[in-house]
C-alpha cells in the first residue's frame, strides 16, 4: 500500500532568527525539563538541547539556587530576568529591590526594574477610589523608587527595562514621566499590556509608546493568534519588539499540541485514545522528527516527558508563526487575510490614530 504524508516545509529556528530581528521572542521559564531523548536534553537552552532558541525569560519569584548559567550552558542564550513583581503581589510576597538587582548582576544579561504592579482588584479598592488616581499613584512611586534604586546599582554590562503600567493615556504618561525623574538612560520599557488578551488596550499602549518615543520595549506575558500579528506590524516604529508567553508550557500542562502555522489552534493529544491518535505527527521539526510511537502522548507513563517534547515542538511553532507574519506584513493584502477581520480592525485603529493615510512600507 502506498501512504502519502504530506509535512510542513523545513523551517529551522536558526533561520528564521535572522529573519525581521526586531521581533525578538523570550519563552517564559516553566521549571526546568530534566528529560532527555537520544541524548539530547528536551529544551532549548543548553549545548545539548533537542531545539535551540537564543532567548530566555525567568522571574526572580521562579529562581533556583544555583547560578543560571551553571545549567543555561549555552553563551548564545539571552537571559531576560524578570523582577517578579507580579508574583509578589499575588502570592504576598516582598521581594526588595536590592535582592532583585543582585540576582540579576549575577545571572542576566537583561532586566527589568522591581514593579508594585496597580491591580485594582488586588488592591480591593473601589472604581471610584481607583480613579482618582490616589492609590495608583501609590504603587506607581514605590515601583519607581525601586527602578532608581536598581538603576543605581547595576552592573555595566547588565541592560535594564523600566517596567511600566497605566489604565489610560493619562497615568500611562504620569507613570513614565515619574520613572524619567531621575533616570533617563533606560535600556528599554517593559509594558504590562493588562488584560494581556484586550487588543484595543494592546494598541493604545503601542500607540502610547511609539508617541513618548520609546524604541525598544519588551511585552509583558502576552501572546497570542492575535496579538502577535499587531506587535509585528507595529514593530516598524521601534528598534526592538520583544515579548514573553509561557503558551508553549500548554504542552506539559494539558499536552496540547499546536498545528503548524496556525499557531494555538491545537490537538489535545492527552484527550485522545490510543488508536486514535495520529500515526504520524503533522510537523517536521527537530522535536517531531524524533517521535518513533504517538502513543507516548496518551500513555499515563513518562507523562513529563511527553509533556517537555510537545513544549519544544510548541516553541518551534511560535517562531515559525512570527516568521510567516513577519514575511507577509509589507503586504497588507496578504497580511489581513493570514490575520483575520478581528485583527484587521484594529490595525486599521492604529493607523487613524497615527494618522496613517497611505498603506505602510516596511
Amino acid at each position: 500500500m502506498i501512504q502519502y504524508f504530506p509535512t510542513t516545509t523545513s523551517i529551522s529556528l536558526k533561520a528564521t532568527l535572522g529573519f525581521n530581528m526586531k521581533i525578538k521572542y523570550f519563552p517564559a521559564e516553566f521549571g526546568f525539563s530534566k528529560y532527555v531523548i537520544k541524548e539530547k536534553h528536551i529544551s532549548w537552552y543548553t549545548k545539548n538541547s533537542i531545539i535551540h532558541h537564543p532567548h530566555l525569560l525567568i522571574s526572580y519569584g521562579h529562581r533556583p539556587d544555583i547560578p543560571l548559567r551553571s545549567f543555561i550552558d549555552d553563551e548564545n542564550v539571552t537571559i531576560l530576568g524578570d523582577s517578579g513583581g507580579f508574583q509578589a503581589v499575588t502570592l504576598n510576597q516582598d521581594f526588595k529591590a536590592e535582592d532583585v538587582i543582585k540576582w540579576q548582576n549575577e545571572n542576566c544579561n537583561i532586566g527589568i526594574t522591581l514593579d508594585r504592579p496597580p491591580l485594582r482588584k488586588l488592591i480591593n479598592i473601589s472604581e471610584e477610589d481607583w480613579f482618582k488616581g490616589d492609590e495608583f499613584d501609590k504603587y506607581m512611586k514605590i515601583s519607581n523608587d525601586n527602578a532608581n534604586l536598581m538603576m543605581s546599582t547595576k552592573s555595566q554590562n547588565l541592560k535594564l527595562y523600566l517596567a511600566l503600567h497605566g489604565f489610560n493615556k493619562e497615568s500611562r504618561k504620569r507613570w513614565l514621566m515619574n520613572g524619567l525623574k531621575e533616570y533617563q538612560n533606560w535600556d528599554g520599557y517593559a509594558i504590562a499590556s493588562k488584560p494581556n488578551s484586550d487588543l484595543q488596550v494592546l494598541a493604545d499602549w503601542l500607540i502610547f509608546a511609539k508617541e513618548n518615543n520609546l524604541k525598544n520595549i519588551h511585552l509583558l506575558a502576552i501572546s497570542g493568534t492575535n496579538t502577535l500579528p499587531i506587535l509585528v506590524y507595529m514593530s516598524q516604529y521601534f528598534d526592538n519588539v520583544w515579548f514573553d508567553s509561557s503558551s508553549y508550557s500548554m504542552g506539559s500542562r494539558q499536552r496540547n499540541y499546536f498545528l503548524p502555522f496556525t499557531y494555538r489552534k491545537s490537538l489535545s493529544l492527552a484527550s485522545m485514545k490510543e488508536n486514535s491518535i495520529p500515526k504520524v505527527l503533522p510537523c517536521d521539526c527537530n522535536v517531531c522528527s524524533q517521535i518513533e510511537n504517538t502513543n507516548i502522548f496518551t500513555s499515563n507513563e513518562n507523562t513529563g516527558w511527553a509533556g517537555w517534547l510537545i513544549n519544544m515542538h510548541n516553541i518551534v511553532q511560535t517562531q515559525r508563526y512570527i516568521t510567516l507574519l513577519a514575511g507577509t506584513v509589507h503586504n497588507r493584502e496578504i497580511f489581513d487575510k493570514i490575520v483575520g477581520d478581528k485583527v484587521v480592525n484594529i490595525l486599521n485603529y492604529i493607523d487613524k490614530a497615527l494618522q496613517k493615510e497611505e498603506q505602510v512600507v516596511f
